[in-house]
């Protein structure tokens, strides 16, 4: 398990679409820190995880955080290259998602970059807890700037003159750093950190929308 690990949790039965996680064991296979797009960032000494290897290739993870626990069983393969399996999370001892997930042990340093994984048009929605989802569009650089982008077909706005911009703060896993976004009505999000997925076909994240609490941010990537 040594090493980064990223990749897809995929949802059973709560109608939420995959979305990115990430996994960093150290040299000897401990999970020491991690983070999904649906706003958990964890990292020891903060939380507690165990892990265990089996010789056959099973693989059993559990992260503890406060009192939200997550559980990851599956298998190793490709040579160890591949987890894949099913997780389950629990908070106060009660499920609050399970699924399946799917991934790969990173490359390391420059696994992923702005032209490879970001550049292109994306869509998709900013989810709020209170309220219906907005629909969010964005166009992105080679270089990490939003050139153009809506909420709703309300513009997102440029900021001191320039553009806002995505860049990566560990691409050997795709975790972006903090992303701050106007639209010409008012609206105002704070995103702290973004996940992209290896293959560029998911980002996104959580944050807060300035007087109005917690949103989700889940944009996929048009081809073509």
């Amino acid at each position: 398990l040594a090493g980064d690990w990223t990749g897809l949790l995929d949802p059973t039965g709560d109608g939420r679409e995959s979305y990115p996680f990430y996994l960093r064991c150290d040299g000897i296979g401990f999970p020491i820190a991690g983070a999904d797009s649906r706003s958990r960032d964890w990292a020891v000494p903060q939380v507690l995880s165990y892990a265990w290897v089996r010789s056959s290739g099973a693989v059993s993870i559990s992260i503890i955080q406060d009192t939200e626990l997550l559980f990851l069983n599956g298998d190793l393969l490709g040579g160890g290259l591949f987890f894949s399996g099913s997780y389950l999370m629990l908070e106060d001892g009660v499920e609050i998602s399970t699924g399946n997930f799917d991934s790969f042990l990173s490359s390391g340093m420059g696994s992923f970059s702005l032209g490879d994984q970001l550049q292109g048009k994306w869509s998709g929605t900013m989810e709020k807890k209170a309220a219906s989802a907005q629909i969010v569009r964005m166009v992105v650089d080679s270089m990490g700037m939003i050139l153009s982008g809506d909420l709703d077909g309300d513009s997102f706005l440029a900021i001191n003159g320039s553009l806002p911009s995505l860049d990566l703060d560990l691409d050997s896993v795709g975790r972006l750093g903090a992303l701050h976004l106007e639209t010409g009505q008012g609206q105002v999000f704070d995103f702290p950190f973004l996940l992209v997925d290896e293959r560029g076909d998911l980002f996104g994240g959580a944050g807060v929308e300035i007087g109005s609490g917690e949103v989700f941010l889940h944009l996929a990537r048009s081809r073509g």
